[in-house]
């Protein structure tokens, strides 16, 4: 079992950050190419993260920390909301509200 402490853990942008300041905590990563695969991060927005409607090839589940996650242009999820995202489920577009979110 691995365990993680995020109040241990740095803030890192993220690699794949092509819409906006996004930070990213990684708590638990899994093996690449193994079924068991997985990830588990905190991430966080400063207010200026967008994205177009798309979808992904894995499950996600999120849970708003902070501040309100848009995921279409009439929907947030709020603070202690959790969202399931199942694999090839289209969400989006999503535009921050210029507050920014933590989930």
């Amino acid at each position: 079992m691995q365990i993680a402490h995020a109040g241990r853990t740095r803030w890192r942008r993220n690699r794949a950050n092509v819409r906006g300041n996004l930070a990213i905590k990684p708590l638990l990563v899994g093996r690449p190419g193994r079924p068991e695969n997985y990830l588990a991060n905190i991430a966080r927005s400063a207010g200026d993260y967008s994205s177009p409607r798309h979808r992904h090839n894995f499950d996600q589940l999120r849970v708003v920390l902070d501040g309100r996650l848009p995921v279409t242009p009439r929907r947030t999820m709020k603070p202690g909301q959790i969202g399931y995202f199942p694999e090839g489920t289209y969400y989006g577009p999503q535009l921050d509200d210029g507050t920014g979110w933590t989930i």
